[in-house]
């Protein structure tokens, strides 16, 4: 037997069992935030470009991203601070953000870790060090995410405007069947065999991840293309190193 659970979803129906069932259930709702009752999890998809890319066609493209008002996040109970515009967190050295599709998914929560633990380091040695930071759409279930990015600021976007910026792009409860997204959530509880995740929030849109210079110019940019995708490291320590 085959031990890659998405694998288990291509086995012939007759073999299909509750279990099997039960684990696609819990499996999705965990990960996409979506539930099997009511309309909101069989709605049909918006026009979905889920292209990657890592030369974006116009650098001046994201100007109108950093006059937005972000607030830091602290924790999902914890008071909001001042709005402050983008603008003035990306100055001088630009910034990495990591552009959340929802704080209480597990696969979200991996590559905070991933970036608060493997690419920062990185960044350190960089003669111009870009700031490390992530925004998010919702402070639902934010406390663990933001323990998962520990050291590093978390920003509550209330417009969607980075989400928007990637396209607006998101994801129906058919991803679930990708045999990729059962490898994603796989990688995840290998990695890290304590994190959790929860089925809060909205997750159905997808995120992605920024490498921007002082004046707000995107120089890397990396559209999750199905739950669980990650932006490579090497190739985001490559453009932050070129700022």
């Amino acid at each position: 037997m085959h031990s890659d659970t998405g694998e288990q979803l291509f086995m012939p129906f007759h073999l299909i069992t509750k279990v099997h069932l039960t684990q696609l259930l819990a499996v999705s709702t965990i990960l996409s935030g979506t539930t099997f009752i009511g309309v909101r999890a069989f709605a049909k998809p918006a026009t979905m470009s889920a292209s990657t890319s890592t030369k974006p066609s116009s650098t001046s493209s994201a100007q109108s991203l950093f006059p937005i008002p972000l607030r830091k996040v602290t924790g999902e109970a914890a008071a909001l601070g001042a709005s402050v515009p983008c603008s003035s967190l990306i100055k001088p050295n630009g910034a990495v953000i990591f552009v959340v599709r929802r704080p209480g998914c597990i696969l979200c929560r991996e590559e905070a870790m991933d970036l608060s633990t493997q690419l920062a380091p990185r960044l350190k040695g960089l003669k111009k060090q870009p700031r490390l930071m992530a925004v998010v759409a919702e402070t639902t279930s934010v406390d663990g995410f933001v323990e998962a990015f520990k050291g590093f600021d978390t920003f509550l976007d209330e417009g969607r405007m980075f989400q928007k910026f990637l396209g607006d792009r998101w994801l129906g409860v058919q991803g679930m069947l990708y045999p990729s997204v059962w490898r994603n959530g796989s990688r995840a509880t290998k990695k890290y065999p304590t994190l959790e995740g929860d089925l809060k929030g909205e997750g159905r849109r997808l995120g992605g991840l920024l490498v921007v210079d002082g004046k707000g110019d995107v120089v890397y940019q990396y559209n999750e293309k199905v739950f669980g995708d990650h932006a490579p490291m090497d190739e985001v320590f490559e453009a932050a190193s070129k700022l």
